[in-house]
């Protein structure tokens, strides 16, 4: 079944052992708060603002699964990429309480499902139950590398 493996695929991303090298958790969960919220270079986004940013979409597959079919978020808004203002009062610790949040309620939403929901559309959009869930697994994966090019860089700084 495709939904299992897509469920493997979130499961190893975040928790597991991928062959691409750390998961998720094991990645944030080795960050300091101090090292999450610095900002290394003018106009780029921390690694608070990347796992919010991260949290938002997730968010976003929950509703469209739940059958939120109007939920929507706007790209380069405030509610795609949250204010690190905002950020800083919520603290590293709870924004890393609310990924795995996030996760626990994907996989709970999957595992009650079959692979009949992945060809359908998941809102107005013309994309698949399919082409969300792989995007969040790439999406995932996409930003775990840019946390860890920040991480080398705080490194570098210290």
């Amino acid at each position: 079944m495709q939904i299992e493996h897509i469920t493997k695929q979130l499961e190893q991303t975040y928790n597991g052992q991928p062959w691409y090298g750390d998961s998720v958790a094991m990645k944030i969960n080795a960050i300091s708060a101090e090292t999450a919220f610095l900002q290394t270079s003018p106009g780029l986004h921390s690694i608070a603002e990347i796992l919010a940013h991260m949290i938002v979409w997730r968010k976003a597959a929950i509703e469209w699964l739940r059958g939120n079919s109007q939920y929507n978020v706007t790209l380069n808004s405030k509610d795609d990429w949250p204010l690190y203002e905002t950020l800083q009062e919520i603290g590293w610790e709870e924004l890393k309480q609310q990924f795995a949040d996030t996760q626990t309620q994907l996989l709970s939403l999957l595992r009650n499902r079959t692979d009949e929901i992945l060809p359908h559309p998941y809102s107005k959009k013309p994309y698949t139950f399919q082409f969300l869930l792989e995007g969040i697994i790439q999406h995932d994966v996409y930003h775990l590398g840019q946390i860890g090019v920040i991480v080398k860089a705080a490194s570098l700084k210290q």
